[in-house]
């Protein structure tokens, strides 16, 4: 009895140590391609949210997501940390990532490399409005 309970123990550690090794870190952006760029929600950012965040039946006036029409409707998600958590670090996740993978058509379920860079040095630079 002491064996079974001792291999299962071994059994479990290796499977926890194992489901470690596969979690992915967000890879921070050179700092050159930020040094080499100005981005503001007005002059970049804002259409990039337009055109995948900000749309009716989602990041608009009314609907408990949030209002994205807006640098001031969009502030508090990016002090709080939920914006940068939900479009940069989940990204990959089709459920909680933004924007998410049951946006409906023709609406983007990806942020191409360029704006998800054009958001990070934004983030980067403490999200300035213009």
């Amino acid at each position: 009895m002491k064996s079974q309970y001792f291999s299962f123990l071994i059994g479990l550690s290796m499977l926890a140590f194992a489901s470690c090794t596969s979690d992915q870190l967000v890879e921070p952006l050179p700092p050159m391609l930020c040094d080499s760029i100005s981005v503001t929600y007005d002059n970049g950012v804002k259409s990039i949210i337009d055109a995948s965040c900000a749309y009716s039946g989602c990041h608009v006036s009314g609907f408990g997501s949030g209002d994205f029409t807006s640098y001031a409707g969009l502030l508090p998600y990016l002090n709080d940390g939920n914006f940068e958590d939900r479009v940069i670090t989940q990204r990959n996740d089709g459920a909680i990532g933004m924007p998410p993978d049951y946006a409906p058509a023709p609406m983007p379920i990806d942020l191409t490399p360029g704006q998800l860079d054009t958001i990070q040095c934004w983030l980067n630079a403490g999200y300035p409005q213009n």
